[in-house]
């Protein structure tokens, strides 16, 4: 059985946050007895160990994809490349950790998320193209450039959904890499969606994958 210090006060609240953002089984959750302004809380062994498992799972994944993007980085191989990235591995890793720890990040996309990225090569293609055409015809007079800001509806869900949280976050990282769109926001209160254009086109499928709608 583990034990768990919190504060008297906030009981109900973190046990609210454990059980959303961990899915730990909590198997009693009422003070046992104060010290001071503190209470006890008793959480099940297993629980416990399977978010250790996760949390050593996250720690050796990040630790490897550091040291693989420092050798992309330096481009080398020499012994002291190697050295140095190691050691700024081992950094990132434990900054990590320690901000994981501290600031728990709900950020739980779904696999048809992640891979809306599939249309992106296309977006950066057809994005650059049209920024080249309004940039030759604003440059002979044809055509001056425009600034639009539009805003799109968006199915935003609630600020304290994970699933909600990732699609917000991976919609304005994609969008905002195709050349002719730049997110300013995502309102979660008026489920909307706010971004600026310099010739007006349509809201990428990619988008409307994550919650965009035309």
């Amino acid at each position: 059985m583990a034990i768990i210090e919190v504060s008297s006060n906030s009981v109900w609240r973190n046990l609210a946050l454990q059980s959303n953002a961990d899915a730990i089984a909590l198997i009693r959750a009422r003070p046992t007895y104060n010290r001071g302004s503190r209470a006890v809380l008793y959480i099940a062994d297993d629980a416990v160990g399977q978010n250790r498992s996760h949390m050593t799972l996250l720690v050796c994944a990040s630790a490897i994809i550091c040291y693989l993007f420092w050798i992309v980085f330096s481009g080398s191989f020499a012994t002291h490349e190697l050295l140095i990235g190691t050691i700024g591995a081992v950094l990132a890793t434990s900054g990590m950790v320690v901000i994981n720890l501290q600031y728990r990040a709900r950020f739980a996309p779904t696999a048809s998320n992640l891979l809306a990225i599939w249309r992106l090569p296309w977006y950066l293609l057809s994005g650059t193209w049209e920024i080249a055409m309004v940039a030759v015809k604003d440059l002979i007079g044809i055509k001056p450039a425009k600034s639009l800001f539009r805003v799109a509806s968006f199915d935003a869900g609630t600020k304290d959904d994970p699933r909600a949280n990732a699609r917000r976050v991976l919609a304005v990282g994609y969008t905002c890499a195709a050349p002719n769109f730049i997110v300013l926001g995502i309102n979660a209160s008026d489920q909307s969606l706010l971004f600026h254009q310099i010739e007006r086109s349509s809201v990428p499928k990619m988008t409307q994958d994550l919650g965009a709608l035309q």
